[in-house]
């Protein structure tokens, strides 16, 4: 464990200097022996997330740190697409506007915009929810290989959270054609009782289903309809066009 501190504190020390560090430097730094942080160097170097400069002999980050990036710079991309229009289409609706992504088995909001509602399943900036009994999980695995849904439902815990929450696998999967077909999805009060959810998908330039908008509603109130689904598509597809998807 203390191995893996010493290296992620290089990481930190190399990504904050302009000109390098040498062998020594890092060691007074991290306050660990020469030849502890030569080895350390050593390996980022292998893996080429540092690099040494053949002149200077002084260690410098290297560009394959970018790559653990990519995908908070992808979600950087779409939080700043999706914002303008979450916010309009939370004042249009009366409802908070969830912009959520797949995280391997779990769904991430990493955006919202807030209506006040108190009818809104809480939902905030790096919340977590359930794939199995969430309408963005159900939009989203739609667009997915049958295969690769029942590999990561198999995985999850499928917790029944309700009498209306399909734990089934087989039951769960044989609805995604028809849900990718009407491009929507709804969760009825599978994750909390008496509230309803319902989110489309929002895709990418490249066709894929990268994020999904939703909002959520007391099943009494029958808000989640024909007209509103409309509303939110159409907002759905004008993000994914910023996004680069013209379909």
């Amino acid at each position: 464990m203390e191995l893996i501190k010493r290296t992620l504190r290089t990481l930190e020390l190399l990504s904050h200097s302009e000109n390098g560090l040498s062998v020594s430097e890092v060691s007074k730094e991290i306050n660990i022996s020469t030849s502890s942080a030569h080895r350390i160097l050593k390996c980022l170097t292998e893996q080429s997330y540092a690099h040494q400069d053949k002149n200077t002999k002084r260690y410098l980050i290297g560009y394959k740190v970018l790559t653990l990036c990519e995908n908070i710079n992808q979600e950087n991309s779409l939080i700043q697409a999706s914002k303008p229009y979450i916010q309009e289409l939370s004042s249009k609706l009366n409802k908070t506007i969830a912009l959520c992504v797949r995280k391997h088995d779990s769904i991430i909001c990493i955006d919202y915009a807030d209506s006040g509602d108190a009818s809104m399943f809480y939902v905030r900036t790096g919340f977590s929810m359930p794939i199995h009994s969430t309408s963005s999980g159900k939009i989203l695995c739609s667009y997915l290989d049958r295969d690769k849904v029942a590999k990561l439902l198999k995985n999850s815990n499928n917790v029944k959270n309700t009498p209306f929450t399909i734990t089934n696998i087989d039951d769960w999967i044989q609805d995604l054609d028809e849900i990718q077909r009407k491009g929507y999805a709804i969760c009825d009060e599978e994750l909390q009782i008496g509230i309803q959810g319902v989110a489309v998908p929002i895709f990418n330039s490249e066709e894929k289903a990268v994020a999904s908008l939703s909002f959520t509603s007391l099943k009494s109130d029958n808000y989640i309809n024909v007209n509103n689904i409309n509303i939110l598509k159409l907002y759905a597809k004008k993000i994914s066009k910023v996004l680069g998807n013209n379909i």
